[in-house]
């Protein structure tokens, strides 16, 4: 059986983000979210935690950086975010595909750091 390593995800152990960015100046180091850039290793694992909680989240956001949204995906993300009662996410009519998908990383970022903050108060 062949293990394949996506080399695109962050290297934060568990991080279904993207990562985009190193602290290398060549990038020959690992490369992380940006989340978890910002972040000290000691909060890794609360917003790890919570990034993988809001997976369904994080999967439109990605989606959204893509030069053309695959059929079918704005029917499905707008059903994933009805299903998860977060009506205020849905993208507003004054809102780009780009727009949307920061709104959304803006979210997944201060729910992360709410975690950190509270870890009891986050919910399951």
């Amino acid at each position: 059986m062949e293990t394949r390593v996506d080399n695109s995800l962050c290297e934060a152990t568990g991080c279904c983000m993207i990562g985009a960015m190193s602290r290398s100046t060549k990038g020959e180091s690992r490369w992380y979210c940006f989340i978890h850039m910002a972040s000290e290793p000691d909060d890794w694992m609360l917003k790890t935690n919570e990034i993988n909680r809001l997976a369904w989240l994080v999967g439109i956001s990605k989606v959204l950086r893509w030069p053309t949204l695959p059929n079918g995906f704005m029917a499905k993300a707008v059903q994933q975010i009805k299903l998860s009662q977060r009506s205020d996410l849905l993208q507003k009519p004054s809102e780009s595909n780009a727009q949307w998908g920061i709104r959304l990383e803006n979210e997944i970022a201060a729910s992360c750091n709410a975690a950190v903050k509270s870890p009891d108060m986050v919910p399951s």
